[in-house]
């Protein structure tokens, strides 16, 4: 069932077919058939309105069509490379928007250019592209069965340079073909649905005028509300508000593309080109390692709206009638092949203007298929006897108004149908409201054609000359249709039209190659039509396939480990195929495993390896976002010069998140040799060109280089750096090893080493220690050395407490003799910390040199109780910008009745550590704000947990050790 008015009782009953939801391709679609749902019928019984159909997606039937390029010769060469992908594209949207079994759903593209021959920036009228329009319709006719639909394809913004600001064109007179923007995604579906009988839903005016024509499925422009010149009394808005989705369509549309580029004024520059010829919603511009980063959206729900002025899909009218005329067309379609007996259809064609003046064409009388859809009018098209005897009369309607937006009104129009032919016609005439407008008489004889060949042999390639003989009785002047078989004469594809005399230059290059190919010559003399078919022929040329046309990276990581993929070139032709060249349009990309020239015979294949190297090839910056490259493989199909392959994806840059530990001898001997292990673990991300330097003081040297190349550390990986260090003096020396890399990843860590000829023996505590006694610390101090002793200057021994819990007390020793052992006594007060704390005992000469040094931990165990716990995280919502740095910040707080010691705190981003340090201790019911407890990051895109841990190594005893820590969810847009 269509949708259609039903005239009953002088008031209009609508009959829409709802879609209730779409699953797939291959199942079942409910559908609620509703008459008068808006009940302006009074009846007797409202209840019986409504019945559930069950109609089966794939017996939609489906569509074949054939893609004219259209004026594509300023292209050269290049011209495939950029017309087969935006065909591509084409398809794709439409085979997700459309109720298309995916076996029915093909597309073939002719490599013939219908060239117009325009001057840059020559604009044309609405006649002109309406001549476009006819010539596309000719071939339609003429070829037959093959195509439900023939889609002329311009070049991006051609209706900008030679027409108006338009995406595409159609015209009633002509319903089975359209011409369209290459550029423009929507376009060919949008087109194609005026074809199908479906109108525009975005403005009142437009709608109005295609409605006037026929009823149009959508009761009233779904989105018209937008439109500036709408009339409230007949543009009510949608019924439907929400608009139809079905599953697949959603996830093709809408779409976001990232930029990315290297300079801001451009980046602007072209974000605000993006929002006003894309109607597209783009975010803000932020700054990401260098480069200048924004999203856009794009909205293409409405395929009879138009892209970004609606988020709704085209109404429910609008789709029902859309599914219906499918399942009709695959209905008829069933029907027909039950009937394989040829007919003759009889072509008319001509010019109309607005005084009812008709120029006819050259009509053809041949197999094919009668007009479908004629829209009914004060136009006739009669097939008459010797006698003016009406032997078929077709009525049709002559439409003076080019679809397009806006809309055009026309001086002149034309028409064309195929009606079915009867013999005994003598005459073909025009009538327009009764009266005789334009006649043709039929000849006696028809045309004979004989001869025709193609080139000198059996076999063609390139240039080929096609010649034929031709003779008529009634010496009518004969104009020829010229039409090529590849199936052995099953079915006929379009040549050349209209031709005059008696040859035509074929270029063979254009159809893939075979071994049974013919030709065939149609003669018309005005009416009649005679035909000649050549010699089966073979076409030879190599014929290049690749084993995929598309390489999908997905999402990359920059910085990563490298990926590559293997590709195949077979020869599918009957000639050598020569590869000249592999190119991809990004140097980054490396191609290996094949060695060119390379000749392929017929049949054979040769793989080869396209690569992105680890780091890209060691290049210092890339730009990161949507990859959108080619690889164009050269060879000599004359058919395809250039046979391209898609790389598509996305470069993201992912944050390593390295650390650094540290293995080294706390004391070393003086002029001995150390050893000192650096392992270097990562986690998300890879540190590109990555390296650990190790930094040393005076006194200290390295026979390995200081700075050691990593080269990469992958994701969750680790490497060991190892350095050989030599103490050329005494003291305590602070060194330091720094990790950084291409990618600004930056961590360091340190560690002290003791270097001295004298040892501390002993360090000890008396035990069980309790608050409020003193300590006594003893220690014991030997000079190791047999041959020196150390009395002047004096040698002190200093013991102090790097906690702070108590101050430090030194003591001198007068004289340390060569391998002697000298005792002392330290007496503390009773005021430590409850906790762990550390002693340090240092010798010192009284220059200030260290000789050597000793660290003790000892507990202590105070009364009273510690209970240390965070306070609130702060920070300022408005930082929370990509790129931008953010201040955290919180206090500690000591809820018992003792005073802690020192302590470690951590910060983490995502459940990873990014920031450590110590605390010092914290009084007895005291919070302490502005400790070493605030913390920066960077922001980063998405929803991330920032959490702060106090006493993060479990230093402290504490009376409860469950609320150490504290979080905060943040959102960076």
């Amino acid at each position: 069932m269509s949708y259609n008015k039903i005239i009953a009782n002088g008031k209009i009953i609508l009959v829409i077919l709802f879609i209730l939801f779409f699953i797939s391709f291959s199942f079942a679609l409910p559908i609620t058939v509703t008459i008068d749902p808006l009940n302006v019928v009074p009846e007797a019984d409202e209840t019986n309105n409504s019945k559930n159909l069950s109609p089966n997606v794939v017996e939609t039937g489906g569509i074949n069509i054939l893609y004219v390029p259209v004026d594509w010769a300023y292209y050269g060469d290049s011209f495939e490379r950029v017309f087969v992908p935006l065909v591509k594209d084409q398809n794709s949207f439409m085979f997700a928007t459309y109720p298309f079994s995916g076996d029915n759903f093909r597309s073939r593209i002719s490599m013939r250019n219908l060239d117009l021959g325009l001057r840059e920036n020559q604009k044309l009228s609405p006649i002109e592209i309406l001549v476009i329009l006819k010539r596309l319709n000719r071939e339609y006719l003429l070829a037959g069965s093959n195509y439900d639909k023939i889609v002329g394809v311009v070049p991006g913004f051609w209706f900008s340079f030679h027409y108006i600001g338009s995406e595409g064109v159609t015209s009633f007179l002509f319903p089975n073909v359209a011409l369209v923007d290459a550029a423009t995604t929507i376009s060919t579906s949008h087109e194609v649905g005026h074809t199908y009988g479906l109108c525009d839903e975005y403005n009142f005016l437009t709608w109005n005028i295609q409605h006037k024509w026929f009823l149009c499925p959508n009761a009233f422009p779904s989105n018209c509300e937008q439109d500036l010149f709408r009339s409230d009394a007949y543009c009510p808005g949608s019924i439907d508000t929400t608009g139809y989705r079905v599953e697949l369509a959603a996830e093709r549309v809408p779409f976001v593309r990232k930029f990315s580029l290297q300079y801001f004024d451009e980046a602007e520059a072209d974000r605000d080109d993006q929002i006003q010829h894309s109607s597209a919603e783009c975010t803000e511009i932020t700054e990401i390692n260098g480069q200048f980063v924004f999203e856009c959206t794009y909205y293409y729900h409405n395929f009879m709206g138009r892209a970004g002025e609606t988020y709704n899909w085209v109404s429910d009218q609008t789709y029902s009638h859309l599914l219906s005329t499918l399942s009709d067309e695959f209905s008829k379609k069933a029907a027909d092949l039950k009937d394989l007996s040829p007919s003759n259809v009889v072509f008319v064609s001509g010019l109309v203007d607005l005084q009812n003046n008709v120029e006819l064409d050259d009509f053809y009388i041949l197999q094919g298929e009668p007009s479908e859809n004629i829209v009914l009018g004060d136009y006739s098209l009669k097939l008459l006897d010797s006698s003016d005897n009406i032997l078929s009369d077709t009525p049709f309607s002559v439409s003076f108004t080019l679809l397009s937006n806006p809309p055009v009104d026309l001086n002149t129009a034309f028409f064309g149908l195929a009606v079915p032919w009867v013999e005994g016609t003598k005459k073909i005439a025009i009538d327009v409201n009764g009266l005789r407008k334009a006649e043709r008489l039929v000849s006696l004889n028809a045309p004979v054609v004989s001869g025709v060949s193609v080139g000198r042999g059996v076999v063609v390639s390139g240039l080929s000359t096609i010649e034929w003989d031709a003779f008529d009785v009634d010496s009518d002047s004969l104009s020829f249709v010229l039409q090529y078989s590849d199936d052995g004469g099953a079915s006929w594809k379009p040549l050349a039209i209209d031709v005059r005399g008696n040859s035509f230059v074929w270029n063979a290059d254009f159809v893939d190659p075979g071994e049974n190919f013919g030709v065939r010559v149609i003669a018309t003399d005005g009416v009649l039509t005679g035909e000649g078919v050549s010699n089966v022929f073979t076409v030879r040329a190599p014929d290049i396939g690749v084993s995929t046309s598309e390489w999908d990276l997905g999402e990359f990581d920059v910085f990563g480990d490298g990926v590559s993929q293997d590709f195949f070139i077979t020869n599918e032709g009957n000639a050598d195929l020569v590869v000249s060249s592999i190119v991809v349009s990004d140097s980054l990309f490396v191609v290996s495993g094949i060695s060119l020239p390379l000749t392929l015979s017929p049949g054979v294949s040769q793989n080869f390896i396209v690569s992105l190297p680890s780091f890209f090839g060691g290049k210092e910056k890339v730009v990161l976002g949507e990859i959108d490259e080619n690889i164009v493989v050269v060879s000599n199909d004359p058919n395809e010069l250039m046979k391209v392959i898609d790389v598509v994806g996305e470069l993201v840059q992912i944050t390593p998140f390295p650390s650094v530990e540290l293995v080294a001898p706390f004391e070393a001997k003086l002029n001995e040799p150390f050893t000192v292990v650096a392992t270097v673990k990562n986690g998300e991300g890879t540190l590109r060109d990555a390296s650990a330097a190790l930094e040393l003081p005076v006194g200290l040297v390295s026979s390995s280089p200081l700075v050691v190349d990593l080269n990469a550390v992958g994701a969750g990986k680790d490497l060991n750096v190892f350095w050989s260090v030599v103490a050329s003096q005494n003291g305590l020396h602070d060194v330091r090893v720094n990790v950084s890399g291409g990618n600004f990843a930056r961590v360091s860590s340190e560690f002290f080493v003791s270097v001295t000829n004298v040892q501390l023996s002993s360090v000890e505590l008396p035990p069980g220690l309790s608050s409020g006694e003193p300590i006594d610390v003893s220690v014991q101090v030997r000079n190791l050395n047999p041959g020196v002793s150390y009395s002047e200057p004096v040698v002190f021994v200093k013991l102090f407490f790097p906690d702070g819990s108590s101050n430090e007390v030194s003591k001198t020793i007068s004289l340390l003799g060569a391998n002697k052992t000298e005792s002392l006594q330290f007496f503390l007060g009773s005021s430590l910390y409850k906790g762990n704390h550390a002693v340090e005992v240092a010798v010192l000469r009284d220059s200030g040199v260290l000789l050597d040094s000793e660290l003790v931990f000892f507990e202590f165990d105070g009364n009273g109780s510690v209970d240390l716990s965070p306070t609130q995280i702060l920070f300022n919502s408005s930082d929370l910008v990509v790129g931008r740095k953010v201040f955290f910040d919180s206090g500690v707080k000591n809820s018992g009745s003792h005073g802690s010691g020192l302590f470690n705190v951590k910060w983490f981003v995502d459940g990873i550590q990014e920031g450590y340090g110590s605390h010092l201790g914290v009084g007895a019911d005291t919070t302490v704000l502005n400790g070493n407890s605030q913390f920066w990051w960077v922001a980063q895109p998405g929803t991330h947990t920032i959490k702060f841990v106090v006493d993060a190594n479990n230093r402290v005893a504490e009376s409860n050790e469950e609320n150490n820590e504290v979080s905060v969810v943040v959102m960076v847009p």
